[in-house]
């Protein structure tokens, strides 16, 4: 597993350009990697919900104990952003943003791409799976990333299995990324 995998925002960088729609990120960390989505596709919106906790999983990386509020990545998103116009963060767990997502603001977000890299516990994942299931339009992708770990591969398959009626193809993206192409509702 790797905090910024390059996969990740390689296929989203090239893909979202031929989508209609917007971008939706769940865990952003140090916001590297959506800064560079946000820049590279200007005229789009780019969405992101993070806490900014630790969730015992990047802890090498953050220097943080598991449960600590990660001061230095919020700073670093800050720092990341500053110059774009594009971008709304939503500074909460993704459990909160979906209990407060409504059907206006899903028609307003307008999103296309949702990537998953947020808590990579089992629960939390299923949640992020499901905030991305509301939020994606017809022919809309969920970018997976992180699928070695076991909280996130066990919601992964299942999430395919659930949804396989839905799911119009599956893409590998490149190390432990996958790409599923999803019929909106």
């Amino acid at each position: 597993m790797s905090v910024l995998s390059g996969q990740v925002y390689d296929y989203v960088c090239r893909e979202l350009p031929t989508i209609d729609g917007n971008y939706f990120e769940i865990g952003v960390f140090n916001g590297a990697g959506f800064a560079r989505v946000a820049r590279e596709n200007s005229g789009k919106k780019c969405y992101a919900v993070d806490p900014f906790i630790e969730d015992g999983h990047t802890n090498a990386s953050s220097g943080s104990s598991t449960g600590s509020y990660l001061n230095q990545q919020k700073q670093n998103f800050l720092e990341n952003t500053k110059d774009l116009d594009n971008i709304t963060l939503f500074e909460m767990t993704s459990t909160d943003f979906a209990n407060q997502l409504t059907d206006q603001q899903i028609n307003e977000m307008n999103i296309s791409a949702v990537t998953i890299d947020g808590n990579h516990h089992y629960e939390h994942v299923v949640v992020d799976f499901g905030i991305a299931v509301r939020l994606l339009k017809q022919g809309g992708r969920i970018v997976v990333d992180d699928t070695d770990v076991v909280g996130v591969g066990r919601a992964y398959r299942e999430f395919k299995e659930k949804f396989s009626d839905r799911i119009i193809k599956e893409d590998d993206a490149g190390g432990t990324t996958q790409v599923l192409f999803f019929k909106g509702i």
